[in-house]
């Protein structure tokens, strides 16, 4: 079941404000889903209305702009999809690539929801974003002065490697917060992705930290790192639900797992009984989303946790991932590859 959603029909007060916001806004048909109110993916935020705007501000800034062209976003998108195991965005952007796509590269789509890790077969603009996205998604840190080279050769320039990075990490929030409430498909799509399998090994955590300068700056962009920032400080600058030092605790731990050198080790902290329960369930939203069940809150509900609680824990992870993989990788193009 996962965590609730308040839909449409029933929501009231700034979450009715946040989806009449969200339905006004003029998207294109296919972005239209079935049911006729907001997206799904913008519902499975619900139980935070004021993130509502942070996320889709942020969003707008990379996937309804470029330099990318829309089916090189679609390729970002469905890549880092399908790698994370969302049913609800694999399906949705396999079918937006298929349409950008005008009738070319036709397996494309398919190739992406069924081996997203398996070199693809398309001109070599898509394929370089495809394994930007991949190293983004997996282990960023890995990224070095070689990958930023081959994606010359296939004629990207800074800022299209810089918008193809941002635009990853940013999915792979939504991608999280679609598993946190198993959020059910509410468009019409020609391939439906099979279904999370929890016995798939989770992402491996970072070997290093990185804490080299940025290779290239994000202020390259100045509309996504000005809602990025907003983002970031609507997410730690905050006391509830969740309070300010469990913020810290689940930030930390997660900056350690993507390698993020830049934040302060979780050892440092203090010890505190409830610092485990939130540590597991981070890590489960940080390196195996597809993993969450309703068992995965129960250590926490058994200590008084309630769903506003839950699901701002797992914002907070999903939020710094975003945050940590971005910093990640745009220093691991600095380095040499080891």
């Amino acid at each position: 079941m996962g965590l609730p959603i308040i839909g449409f029909a029933t929501s009231t007060g700034a979450l009715r404000e946040a989806y009449r916001r969200m339905k006004d806004r003029p998207v294109p048909q296919l972005s239209r889903p079935v049911h006729g109110g907001p997206s799904g993916i913008i519902q499975a935020h619900s139980l935070d209305p004021e993130l509502i705007d942070k996320v889709f501000t942020t969003l707008s800034t990379l996937d309804g702009s470029g330099p990318l062209s829309w089916p090189e976003r679609e390729v970002v998108n469905t890549t880092t999809s399908s790698l994370n195991h969302s049913t609800y965005c694999t399906a949705c952007h396999a079918e937006s690539l298929r349409v950008a796509l005008e009738g070319k590269h036709p397996g494309l789509p398919r190739t992406l929801v069924e081996a997203p890790r398996a070199p693809i077969e398309a001109p070599p603009r898509l394929r370089a974003v495809a394994e930007l996205a991949k190293a983004v998604t997996l282990e960023p840190w890995n990224l070095s002065r070689t990958h930023r080279e081959h994606a010359y050769e296939a004629n990207l320039s800074d800022d299209e490697i810089l918008h193809a990075i941002a635009l990853s990490a940013c999915f792979g929030h939504l991608n999280r917060i679609a598993s946190v409430v198993e959020l059910p498909l509410d468009y019409v799509v020609e391939i439906e992705p099979p279904r999370p399998d929890a016995a798939v090994p989770a992402h491996a955590p970072a070997p290093i930290a990185m804490t080299a300068r940025p290779a290239l700056e994000l202020s390259r962009r100045p509309a996504t790192a000005s809602a990025i920032a907003g983002w970031r400080s609507y997410v730690f600058d905050r006391d509830a639900p969740l309070g300010r030092r469990q913020r810290t605790v689940v930030a930390r731990w997660v900056a350690f797992w993507l390698g993020d050198g830049g934040i302060s080790a979780p050892t440092d902290l203090t010890v505190n009984p409830l610092d485990d329960a939130l540590r597991e369930l981070a890590e489960l939203v940080t390196l195996a989303p597809w993993r969450i069940t309703d068992e995965s809150f129960t250590r926490l509900r058994d200590v008084g946790f309630d769903d506003q609680q839950l699901f701002d824990a797992c914002v907070v992870a999903s939020s710094a991932g975003v945050f940590s993989r971005i910093t990640v990788a745009l220093a691991a193009l600095s380095r040499e590859r080891s």
